[in-house]
């Protein structure tokens, strides 16, 4: 039986994995660098950042405008890197994008950005958790109460009543600004 045949690769892909090393440090402890902060990125580099994350750069901005504040305003603790600094926002979305991208293994990711093992999951379900709230936010439907001028959740407040035809909804979600 003949041996199985190579799958050659095209040029286009091995200029884009060549274009990857200037993306994502490769060893565990290299230093936590901004290659996403660079906004003028070339077309190679543009396409080398889709090929590894399966998003646009815009996109993958977007997202990160989506999750800053939350993100930013509660750190968990174990969030650091290797050398013992909090990982940025723009990273903890890097590691569960890159994971769900490539599907590859926790240790891999763990390599490709300089963090522990158990900080992919984290960082993971963090994202994915805050991505959740923002796609899918809290909402409340308001009533009156008797004799005032206060609104109050119907569900909590047995004694608030809707106003017959109005619906007022809060909703609880940050709202974008950009």
């Amino acid at each position: 039986m003949a041996p199985p045949k190579k799958s050659k690769k095209s040029k286009k892909d091995r200029k884009l994995k060549k274009n990857l090393s200037l993306l994502v440090p490769v060893e565990p402890k290299a230093a936590d660098s901004d290659w996403w902060d660079n906004s003028s990125l070339s077309n190679d580099e543009e396409e080398g950042f889709k090929y590894f994350f399966r998003v646009s750069k815009k996109s993958f901005d977007y997202i990160c405008s989506l999750v800053r504040e939350d993100l930013a305003s509660r750190p968990p603790s174990g969030l650091i890197n290797v050398e013992g600094r909090f990982l940025s926002v723009e990273k903890q979305v890097a590691i569960p994008l890159r994971r769900l991208a490539s599907g590859e293994s926790q240790v891999s990711v763990r390599a490709a950005f300089g963090v522990g093992q158990s900080t992919v999951s984290e960082v993971a379900i963090s994202v994915i958790r805050v991505l959740l709230f923002v796609a899918r936010p809290r909402t409340f439907v308001h009533g009156n109460l008797p004799n005032s001028m206060v609104y109050r959740n119907v569900e909590q407040d047995a004694n608030a009543s809707n106003v017959p035809g109005i619906l007022i909804l809060e909703i609880d979600a940050p709202i974008p600004t950009t």
